[in-house]
């Protein structure tokens, strides 16, 4: 019992049913009653740049009274879907199913206004049996329009003359640098709109926006190749803040060729999203770590480094591990594998991929080079897969020199395994990693170093720094330097080199007792159809799984 009164009471809270639906799961869904389409706070980056989006939208109730908008985002957005390579795709499709049909009408005779009378009688039917109605001269009109219409309706020219009115220019631009020039324009108002902390100083901290890493990256890779500031100027101009496109722009306004402005159409709309992809990460992946990670680009690349594996990020601190990337001494991890370990490997393999593997340890030396686990691992894999998908890499993937490779395709692997590190260093798998690692890291003509490979993994190192002092083309380069003698490979590495050689590696993780969840197991990049290599990793130390 209780010795001092107390007063109950409850509380009720009134409940109103809100009936919301994302776009996606309302594809197939007839709306009778209408639908209201609110991008109010959505999260989505540019959701109707997205093929196909917008029109899942429009299309859910049965008439367009019956359609309310809220919060509708820049018209410039609808237009960028015409950038995408979806986009395209479908143009060339409609042409030719037009092709087909106008084909299949003058077989069975059938003129064009046959064809449309039929369509229009077939029109009213429908309306008088459903509505009671005749069709007024609005639809008549529109159906008349689409039925005469062929392939995709180009840009009108009161669009393409509001573009060039609202970036102030009249003529010499295509579509592509006229949504570049308003997106640009527009994220100068919206910053301008944003409100500092009461209290902060100016520059306190640095910019942790991917706008900010972006433009920084790009600029400050352009001025380290050497190129004069009016084309520097120029190519941002074109393509925004792609540092891969401005550099593929620059070296073409160096070597006297014409850039054209499809050319740039491809890569034009450039986000986190497309620098994440341009790592071999799938769209599907980069919108669910976005999202994850509440748009944090630092962590959003932490996560998709790790595998999109929300667990093992929460579990392991991201921010230090990848702060490896700018120590100048490399700590040596002990107790790096044992046969705990290498049986996890196998169970996990054979019951999550159906694959029978034998683990194979090759310590961590090659050549003059430590910390190379990961470049031995790889080196077994490549001489271990078929000719045919080893003709299938990228021609720049594997040293000018084959004579290392076919020397190691003829060693015994088993015999390396588990064995002393002078004896796998001197090997001839030994020499073959040492000179896969050189070809990637060593020397100014380094793979990673190379300047569309640098424009595309340059960024993402620069963003892993997230809200901390920014990492410069110099620590990329004194990193890049380090890899090719002592650094230990990391999931990053792992993605740049999968990217250049178009090859998959499959990475099968320790997971420590304590950690909870079994940890997923991680391709780079997810695409069955490449090459693969199975490999096992435990914090720093790769295996080879074959």
């Amino acid at each position: 019992m209780c010795d001092s009164p107390k007063s109950l009471f409850r509380v009720g809270l009134p409940l109103r049913l809100a009936w919301g639906i994302t776009v996606h799961k309302s594809q197939g869904i007839t709306s009778v009653d209408g639908t209201i389409i609110s991008f109010d706070g959505v999260r989505m980056p540019r959701p109707v740049a997205t093929m196909g989006f917008a029109f899942v939208a429009w299309t859910r109730a049965t008439s367009w009274n019956k359609v309310a908008f809220r919060a509708l985002p820049p018209l410039e957005d609808f237009l960028a879907v015409r950038q995408k390579k979806e986009f395209h795709a479908r143009s060339i499709f409609e042409a030719n199913a037009d092709k087909l049909h106008d084909l299949f009408l003058k077989q069975h005779s059938i003129s064009e206004e046959d064809h449309l009378a039929a369509h229009q009688q077939h029109f009213k039917d429908s309306l008088w049996s459903r509505e009671k109605r005749g069709p007024d001269t609005h639809e008549v009109n529109d159906l008349s329009a689409m039925m005469r219409h062929k392939g995709v309706l180009p840009v009108s020219d009161s669009m393409n003359a509001w573009l060039h009115d609202k970036v102030g220019k009249k003529s010499g631009l295509g579509i592509t640098a006229l949504l570049a020039a308003c997106r640009r324009d527009r994220n100068l108002q919206d910053a301008g709109d944003k409100k500092g902390k009461k209290g902060a100083k100016k520059d306190q901290e640095p910019d942790d926006s991917w706008s900010a890493h972006a433009q920084r990256t790009t600029l400050e890779v352009l001025e380290a190749m050497g190129f004069p500031n009016e084309i520097i100027a120029e190519s941002m101009e074109r393509c925004g803040n792609n540092c891969l496109a401005c550099t593929n722009y620059c070296l073409d306004k160096t070597s006297a060729l014409a850039v054209s402005d499809s050319a740039v159409a491809e890569v034009e709309e450039f986000e986190a999203a497309e620098a994440f992809q341009q790592l071999g990460f799938s769209e599907t992946a980069v919108t669910r770590a976005l999202e994850l990670a509440d748009f944090s680009f630092a962590k959003a690349l932490q996560l998709l480094l790790y595998g999109n594996d929300v667990v093992k990020w929460k579990s392991v601190d991201a921010p230090k591990r990848f702060r490896r990337h700018l120590r100048s001494k490399i700590p040596r991890p002990t107790g790096l594998s044992s046969q705990r370990i290498w049986d996890q490997y196998k169970a996990r393999a054979a019951e999550d991929l159906d694959l029978k593997v034998e683990v194979f340890d090759f310590n961590e030396q090659a050549g003059e080079t430590t910390g190379a686990c990961f470049w031995l691992s790889l080196a077994a894999g490549l001489v271990s897969l078929k000719p045919a998908d080893r003709d299938r890499l990228s021609p720049t993937a594997l040293p000018a020199d084959k004579s290392l490779l076919q020397l190691a395709a003829g060693q015994s692997l088993t015999v390396l395994h588990n064995a002393g590190p002078a004896v796998i260093r001197d090997s001839a798998l030994g020499r073959f990693a040492a000179a896969l690692r050189a070809h990637f890291c060593e020397g100014p003509a380094a793979v990673l170093l190379q300047p569309a490979v640098q424009a595309a993994i340059f960024p993402a190192f620069a963003c892993l720094s997230g809200s901390a002092q920014p990492r410069t083309l110099g620590h990329y380069k004194a990193w890049v330097a380090r890899l090719a003698k002592t650094e230990y490979a990391d999931e990053l590495v792992v993605a740049a080199v999968t990217s250049v050689m178009k090859l998959r590696i499959t990475i099968i993780p320790w997971t420590p007792p304590d950690a909870g969840d079994t940890w997923i197991i991680s391709s780079y990049p997810d695409d069955p159809e490449l090459p693969a290599i199975y490999l096992g990793n435990n914090d720093v130390h790769y295996v080879w799984l074959g």
